[in-house]
């Protein structure tokens, strides 16, 4: 069996052997057990694979809590500590230093997340250098996110040129 079940601008795909959820940057397996016990279940096929979109998504929504649980134990930033124009020091996948507009969406990503607030930093590639929105990481959209760990005066070339 192979099918594929389109969530958001994510896949969910159950093969013969496993489930899994592909996003644009990541990738997700439901646990073997969990796997398992539908698959071995006396059920028609139409319903074992609603079971196993229903299990991966509540699986996808347990690893994005604990993930948030583990972040703010470390120190991070939740959005109702941020001061909108202030830059932040935190990490992503290119940037250390962002500024927090607390009036802006972030452009990319799953339509369902309709969260106010995202990052700016100055992104280069290649030989460009432009403002990039990122979302903070309580606003997990598929794509990457920021995560604060504390407010800092931004060197010269992290300040915003829009």
């Amino acid at each position: 069996m192979k099918k594929e079940i389109k969530y958001n601008d994510d896949t969910i795909i159950i093969y013969d052997d496993c489930c899994v959820m592909i996003g644009k940057d990541w990738n997700l397996t439901l646990p073997d057990d969990v796997f398992i016990n539908v698959m071995e279940r006396e059920i028609p096929e139409d319903y074992k694979i609603v079971l196993l979109e229903r299990f991966m998504l509540r699986h996808y929504e347990d690893v994005f809590k604990i993930r948030i649980k583990e972040y703010i134990e470390d120190g991070a930033l939740t959005k109702d500590k941020l001061v909108d124009g202030k830059y932040y020091q935190g990490e992503c996948r290119n940037a250390t230093v962002a500024r927090w507009n607390a009036n802006k969406k972030a452009d990319k990503g799953r339509k369902d997340i309709d969260a106010m607030g995202c990052f700016t930093y100055m992104r280069t590639k290649f030989r460009d250098i432009f403002p990039e929105d990122i979302n903070h990481f309580e606003d997990d959209n598929g794509y990457d996110y920021f995560v604060p760990y504390k407010e800092v005066v931004p060197e010269d070339d992290e300040v915003i040129r829009e």
